[in-house]
């Protein structure tokens, strides 16, 4: 796994469903927790091998390992991340996420 310095908070955000009066959904996504993480963007021959298009922007979150599921959000500079892929070891998780639209 690449290693990039952990100098950069984001937020993991959590979708928390609800139903509203008339029986619609309201859910919200909640932040479960804000750490240190590295950021970088995936350029060229890392993007083609994330398999994402190259229309979006797809960034490369290196954090310590934690309770992140696939169908978490990653929330960095106002922008939120869908996640594409996690990988782990014993002490941290490299994770692909690309912005939401």
């Amino acid at each position: 796994m690449k290693f990039t310095k952990m100098k950069k908070r984001v937020n993991i955000l959590r979708y928390t469903p609800a139903r509203g009066d008339i029986g619609e959904e309201t859910g919200t996504w909640n932040t479960l927790s804000t750490v240190w993480a590295g950021v970088e963007s995936v350029k060229g021959k890392d993007r083609y091998l994330s398999e994402e298009t190259m229309l979006q922007e797809v960034v490369r979150f290196i954090l310590r390992v934690t309770d992140l599921a696939g169908d978490d959000k990653i929330e960095y500079n106002n922008q939120r991340y869908s996640i594409s892929s996690i990988s782990k070891d014993d002490r941290y998780m490299e994770v692909i996420g690309y912005v939401d639209n």
